[in-house]
């Protein structure tokens, strides 16, 4: 018994390419809100950073505190940022939809 008959091969093929046609239809990411939220809470954690910098008066121990939970937020959402950048990169190219008897197209 064959396995793997033209026919076999052609089905295959087919529900391959149907597969790889509907990831490449389904919409990338939005990944800007997640960099905005990124992007406002470094530069909270940089005008902490500035204030202890600048001072020796008070106890700043809450300011150390505050900066510490803003780099926690940081790579909670940078985590978040990375799985569907990575997603988005690695999306199928339709281009190389074939049938089971020809050559990918260049």
């Amino acid at each position: 018994m064959q396995v793997m008959t033209p026919e076999n091969i052609d089905r295959l093929v087919g529900e391959a390419n149907a597969y790889i046609e509907k990831l490449a239809c389904e919409p990338k990411a939005d990944l800007v809100p997640l960099q905005r939220q990124t992007d406002s809470t470094r530069r909270k954690r940089e005008k902490l950073i500035d204030v202890i910098g600048e001072s020796s008066d008070f106890n700043l121990d809450a300011i150390r505190r505050q900066i510490s939970a803003y780099s926690q937020k940081i790579r909670t959402i940078q985590d978040e940022l990375d799985s569907p950048k990575a997603q988005n990169e690695q999306r199928p190219n339709p281009r190389w939809l074939r049938t089971s008897r020809e050559e990918p197209n260049p």
